[in-house]
């Protein structure tokens, strides 16, 4: 009875772990906004000491041979790349974001309580409810008022309070429930007042969810095809995107509501330029050019700002991103991770592994598509580490 109330207790501080570091990203805002600094440190700080009063997790543990050849190889690569010089990602980033991220995922926690706690934490957003969605003056460029780097914070704390609400609300306490409703609130202003990246995340989000709920056991010919036809569906608004935002935006004014990321995506292409991407093609272009020069080793981690004389910080696409810096050799163990993670989100697994892989898929794979920089997204690295620890247990189960 003690050995099972102690499992309970380090489950739930390895849970609290994880809802912590996943709002990291926020925390770092509120830090900002509290003492107008970084809290990068603190962060660190804080982790470790919830780690170490919980280091009887570690203890048992044993590494399979794909997670040591992960984590061997990419902190290997770095060296290389700190050789080289000229890396735009320090030393302290690198352990912090890369490898207490990919540490702190050997860790077993409890879906619920992880996902339970990430909605709590949309409490957090009511001191500066004002100031993030009231107050900012709208930017000129962007017509957001709410910042790319802000929504996507916020973000993580509405999708845990959605899929909370799709497989534990019944659990759910009053605390739990009135999260629901903020975050539903938070959504609708996130899409009036936010960037497109936050729609597309939400399109993802709503397309994962069916495929879930609508798949087979296996990825057959009705996968494929419902997927095929999803992407039919998405080219088609994308080529008729003028069209549909015309129309939308009309249909809106009806009712005096104002969508930032149409009025915005109207007054791109109005301009004559067409560029929905926000300059982003010009980056794309250098950076495939990058990876055609190197394919195979890349450039080395994050050394795209001095390469391209302070012009450029990151890709703004993962995919880009990993081809860029590593090349073949980084770019298949990540897509392969990556794939895995995916296939077995899909999936209905008796420990709920495919929830909060799900979790942390919705959470940045959507995003990096489009912004983010790949080597400061702990969650990121958290679900490869995760997948990559558990990589033969999630294969006999998905099989």
């Amino acid at each position: 009875m003690i050995k099972i109330n102690r499992n309970k207790i380090i489950e739930k501080r390895n849970s609290l772990i994880h809802a912590y570091l996943v709002s990291i990203p926020f925390l770092n805002y509120v830090f900002g906004e509290l003492f107008g600094g970084s809290a990068m440190i603190l962060n660190i700080v804080i982790l470790c000491i919830l780690a170490l009063r919980n280091y009887k997790a570690f203890k048992n543990y044993k590494f399979n041979s794909f997670f040591l050849l992960y984590i061997t190889f990419v902190c290997i690569y770095y060296i290389f790349t700190l050789i080289l010089g000229n890396s735009d990602l320090t030393i302290l980033e690198f352990c912090f974001y890369f490898l207490l991220a990919t540490i702190l995922s050997l860790n077993i926690g409890n879906t619920e309580k992880t996902i339970r706690y990430v909605t709590i934490s949309s409490i957090l957003v009511l001191p500066f409810y004002e100031k993030i969605f009231e107050l900012n003056a709208i930017n000129i460029y962007t017509n957001t008022i709410v910042s790319m780097n802000l929504s996507y914070t916020i973000l993580p704390m509405i999708i845990a309070g959605l899929l909370h609400f799709i497989y534990y609300r019944k659990s759910a306490g009053i605390i739990v429930k009135i999260c629901y409703l903020l975050d539903f609130l938070f959504a609708i202003q996130l899409a009036l007042k936010s960037n497109r990246g936050i729609l597309v995340a939400y399109a993802v989000t709503a397309i994962f969810l069916y495929l879930k709920h609508n798949s087979k056991t296996k990825i057959n010919k009705i996968f494929i095809v419902k997927l095929l036809t999803i992407l039919m569906i998405f080219l088609i608004i994308i080529y008729n995107m003028d069209t549909i935002l015309v129309f939308i935006n009309n249909f809106l004014a009806k009712f005096n509501i104002s969508a930032n990321f149409i009025e915005k995506s109207l007054r791109l292409m109005s301009t004559g330029t067409n560029d929905l991407s926000n300059g982003r093609s010009e980056i794309y272009k250098f950076t495939i050019k990058g990876i055609i020069e190197s394919p195979l080793f890349g450039h080395g981690i994050s050394r795209i700002y001095y390469l391209s004389n302070s012009v450029i910080n990151y890709p703004h696409n993962f995919l880009l991103q990993i081809l860029y810096d590593g090349g073949l050799l980084l770019f298949i163990p990540f897509m392969y991770l990556i794939f895995i993670a995916i296939r077995t989100a899909l999936k209905k697994m008796n420990d709920n592994s495919d929830i909060i892989i799900m979790f942390f898929i919705l959470i940045t794979i959507p995003k990096m598509f489009f912004s983010s920089n790949l080597w400061t997204n702990a969650s990121f690295f958290f679900l490869m580490g995760y997948t990559a620890k558990y990589l033969i247990k999630i294969r006999k189960r998905v099989e």
